[in-house]
């Protein structure tokens, strides 16, 4: 089996430096990527990053409805509350033993996710995309964010088991490789839902795709960076050229003088469409920031920081990002 987890990096702005991305709201990749920093021995140093772990369970709390999510619920709660007891435990046997019940508990469920996905996967490619009579959501929607719902949940427990394992044997990671690959079977289920949507089919986009709308109007998204993550060979000048190139120009008469126009014109996307491109653009971000640090941890030296002042200024990063993401 390949064992490399390597994908595409992130788009850089070459003037700032700062990652670009296709939509542009704070939350768990940028978390992510804060829990790592390289050291003057080249070892990367990997912080406790408990409170990112709380700040993501919240997040994700009040997404799930009791309702439609009650086993997933019960599961997660058991290994997130054995990962809490973990954190303020001191004893080094009882730390390995607690450590260890929360890698047993979050690999079942991170597996039974995982076989879950092609069920729901399965709903979302059937459903129609239009509101079902007597109902106010899209149904494809709707299938969409249960399946956003599940993966977010599925990287909230891998969060909790790679921060108990790597305060204990910060190696582990070195050999580990299905859950990675479960990560990255996953993000190609993301990464086709997300070509779909924008009808991105071998390199090229159908003339009704969204990419075109995207390039010309604010939509909200990043048309370079969502280029970059369907990993389109095209840049935004040549998407918008292509617009141009099929203006017509006509003669306008008003009854008094005859005028030249210029006419553009590209297909316009639902709403609806609009909100699933982002959903499935997030949770590409998301998933690829944590393919990122298992990549990370399998391929160099790790230790756990020892450093209070260097704890203390991540904790800071990190709630400047949530106090950022609130105004």
């Amino acid at each position: 089996m390949n064992n490399d987890l390597a994908i595409r990096s992130l788009l850089v702005d070459k003037r700032t430096g700062k990652y670009i991305k296709a939509v542009n709201e704070n939350g768990f990749d940028d978390y992510v990527q804060l829990f790592t920093k390289r050291n003057g021995n080249s070892e990367i140093v990997i912080f406790d990053f408990s409170k990112a772990v709380s700040l993501f369970h919240k997040e994700l709390d009040a997404k799930l409805d009791a309702r439609d999510y009650r086993e997933l619920i019960v599961k997660r709660g058991t290994v997130f509350n054995t990962w809490v007891r973990l954190k303020s435990l001191t004893n080094e046997i009882m730390l390995c033993q607690t450590a260890l019940q929360v890698s047993r508990d979050a690999e079942e469920v991170l597996n039974w996710i995982y076989t879950r996905i092609p069920e729901l996967e399965k709903n979302y490619r059937s459903a129609t995309d239009s509101k079902s009579p007597g109902m106010w959501v899209n149904e494809k929607n709707s299938a969409l964010l249960k399946i956003s719902n599940e993966v977010e949940a599925f990287l909230e427990i891998l969060t909790c088991h790679i921060h108990a394992t790597v305060k204990v044997d910060a190696s582990y990671f070195k050999t580990e490789f299905i859950l990675g690959q479960h990560c990255l079977n996953i993000r190609k289920f993301v990464l086709d839902a997300l070509c779909s949507e924008l009808n991105y089919w071998r390199g090229d986009f159908r003339n009704d795709s969204m990419i075109f709308q995207c390039c010309m109007e604010d939509l909200g998204i990043n048309p370079e960076a969502l280029l970059f993550q369907i990993e389109s060979t095209q840049s935004v000048e040549e998407v918008k050229a292509s617009v141009l190139s099929a203006a017509k120009i006509e003669d306008i008469n008003d009854g008094y003088n005859v005028r030249r126009g210029y006419t553009v014109s590209w297909a316009k996307s639902s709403k609806d469409n609009i909100d699933r491109v982002k959903i499935l653009s997030k949770l590409l971000q998301k998933i690829d920031s944590i393919i990122r640090l298992l990549e990370c941890l399998k391929n160099n030296t790790v230790k756990f920081n020892d450093s209070p002042a260097e704890q203390e200024e991540f904790e800071r990063s990190l709630e400047s990002l949530v106090l950022e993401d609130k105004t």
